[in-house]
């Protein structure tokens, strides 16, 4: 995958693996929980979800449908074109 990115730095272009998306992705969607003090479990209930499954989500293990990500975001608050910006 090659993804375009922007910064204070200029516009570049990087080369992001799969994986290497999904733990990100995992990442910023766990502290973004974890700095609203929200609970992975009052999370995955807010959602809709399983427990196990936010879990995955967070440690990059799963490919998020777009539905299920469009839900995190408005439930944490996140703008989901910060994800790729």
């Amino acid at each position: 995958m090659i993804f375009y990115m922007s910064s204070i730095f200029g516009n570049y272009f990087i080369r992001m693996t799969r994986e290497n998306f999904l733990q990100d992705m995992g990442l910023r969607i766990s502290k973004k929980r974890i700095e609203k003090n929200i609970s992975q479990r009052q999370l995955s209930l807010a959602a809709g979800k399983e427990e196990s499954y936010m879990n995955r989500v967070e440690l990059g293990k799963v490919n998020v449908s777009i539905l299920a990500f469009l839900e995190i975001c408005k439930l944490l608050e996140i703008d989901p074109k910060d994800f790729f910006i």
